[in-house]
């Protein structure tokens, strides 16, 4: 890969990273059209190989943000299934369901 081609690529990535970590990151969405197209080309001109390399960053990178979510949505899970006003509530869920299984229909 030329050394032209490996520093934008790494720069654009780089800025990218940071504007994750801004207040208000800015994303697909909200892009301008020239910053996408940069990038869209910039990886065209990768090698197969460089290209599956850079996914895969990319990947483990959201997956570590999407594990980093999902530890602190499965903490909040927890203390929610833990909650007495919770269990009360869903108690009086079940009750007013538990009429319906006696229809005759099975379970499956």
């Amino acid at each position: 890969m030329d050394a032209a081609v490996k520093a934008k690529i790494d720069a654009l990535f780089w800025e990218s990273c940071r504007s994750l970590t801004t207040e208000k990151p800015e994303t697909a969405a909200t892009m301008t059209p020239p910053a996408l197209s940069d990038l869209e080309y910039e990886f065209a001109r990768l090698s197969p190989e460089v290209q599956l390399s850079l996914l895969e960053r990319l990947l483990h990178r959201t997956w570590v943000t999407v594990s980093d979510r999902r530890d602190t949505w499965d903490a909040d899970l927890a203390a929610m299934a833990a909650d007495p006003e919770m269990q009360r509530e869903l108690s009086c869920i079940k009750a007013e369901f538990d009429v319906t299984e006696a229809d005759g229909l099975e379970r499956h």
